[in-house]
């Protein structure tokens, strides 16, 4: 199976990763999902840094964004509308941004693509 198949299968998920975990909803404690379909889950940050503060996360495990080609544009093209579309849940007026680092050197803590969306006032 490669990165292009539209459904994750078990074998694409890492059993030590926490967001493959929160994915297949194997998660300990409750996770309150914003989002979530065959593709992408959204849910909130456990530690905010502004008013919303969002993680949306492929349900495929991609360690970083290096080596993506174009057969993953339409994945990370709905991370992107699915911003919006929590954007526009939130009622949010006065802008938001959306991020994600890639690497360690970039800030990356967790080994698994996380875009955030955040808006409202910094913590």
């Amino acid at each position: 199976m490669d990165k292009s198949d539209a459904t994750p299968a078990i074998s694409d998920y890492h059993k030590a990763c926490p967001f493959c975990l929160i994915a297949q909803h194997q998660a300990p404690g409750a996770t309150l999902y914003e989002y979530e379909d065959e593709d992408v889950v959204a849910f909130p940050d456990l530690h905010p840094i502004a008013d919303v503060h969002i993680l949306i996360i492929p349900k495929r495990h991609y360690s970083d964004l290096n080596g993506l080609t174009a057969k993953d544009e339409p994945l990370f093209g709905k991370v992107v509308r699915v911003a919006s579309e929590l954007a526009a849940k939130h009622t949010i007026t006065r802008g938001w941004q959306l991020f994600t680092r890639v690497g360690k050197g970039g800030g990356q803590e967790i080994g698994h693509v996380h875009f955030h969306l955040i808006s409202g006032k910094r913590a």
